[in-house]
């Protein structure tokens, strides 16, 4: 009986918390606009990441490139605000993953979710 009583209240307390950060200064990535999709090597692209949800004051972003590369981003106030818009250009032809990673930087503030977009690089003529 403790068991299934352990196991209730683990699952409320879960529950509770997804719905407190979901009210709480939570915003979630809705989508990641790459343009161009298609570049050359050498050639900066424009990463925009777009999110839903209330106005976090102290809200994490990581955007990993697929290159071995990242940027990290604090979204508040008084730093950068949704839309986020980041460059970055790519040294090797092929196809990359871009993806947008949100992140918690307090307990009752920060981004959830992700989004991801292609983009190929092909060889500079």
């Amino acid at each position: 009986m403790r068991r299934s009583w352990a196991g209730l209240l683990a699952l409320a307390s879960t529950l509770t918390f997804a719905q407190y950060s979901d009210m709480v200064g939570f915003q979630k990535i809705a989508s990641m606009k790459v343009e161009p999709s298609s570049t050359t090597v050498g050639q900066e692209i424009r990463i925009t990441v777009l999110a839903q949800g209330a106005t976090a004051s102290n809200c994490g972003l990581l955007i990993s490139f697929d290159d071995g590369t990242h940027a990290s981003v604090k979204v508040a106030h008084d730093h950068q605000k949704f839309p986020v818009t980041v460059t970055h250009t790519y040294a090797e032809p092929g196809t990359y993953s871009i993806t947008a990673e949100g992140r918690v930087l307090t307990p009752l503030a920060g981004c959830a979710g992700a989004a991801s977009a292609k983009v190929i690089v092909k060889a500079a003529l």
